[in-house]
């Protein structure tokens, strides 16, 4: 669950940044530029955003590849690093789209759910580990 939520945001990301950095003539386009909060750079949101998606994708799909050759010890830390690192993406989601939550919640808010409930999975599964 957690791996189809990673690859679902940064799926919609790259398309997004993709349409984002296309050159077309400035003139005939009205710029908006919408801050997260007063006192916060919303660059720092984005990288941070592409940081924690990339890093959950990578402990997702290594707790995947790892499932079966994990000690009970090995796998609580990826699935605790899981979880963390989805927990605080979806904080960083919640707190870029801050009012546009009721506009573009359908489009970026299920995927870091997903990766959560991917990360409690995890944590439950690793506990139930005997080796």
């Amino acid at each position: 669950m957690g791996a189809i939520g990673s690859a679902a945001l940064s799926l919609i990301l790259i398309v997004w940044c993709s349409d984002a950095f296309k050159s077309s003539d400035s003139s005939d386009k009205v710029s908006i530029s919408l801050h997260p909060a007063e006192l916060t750079d919303p660059g720092l949101f984005t990288i941070l955003g592409v940081g924690l998606i990339v890093v959950s994708l990578a402990l997702f799909i290594a707790g995947i590849v790892l499932a079966n050759k994990a000690t009970r010890k090995q796998a609580m830390a990826l699935s605790v690093a899981a979880l963390a690192t989805s927990a605080m993406l979806l904080i960083v989601v919640v707190l870029v789209l801050n009012v546009m939550a009721i506009c573009l919640g359908w489009l970026f808010g299920w995927e870091p759910i997903l990766m959560v409930v991917g990360g409690i999975l995890m944590v439950s599964a690793a506990l139930k580990l005997d080796r």
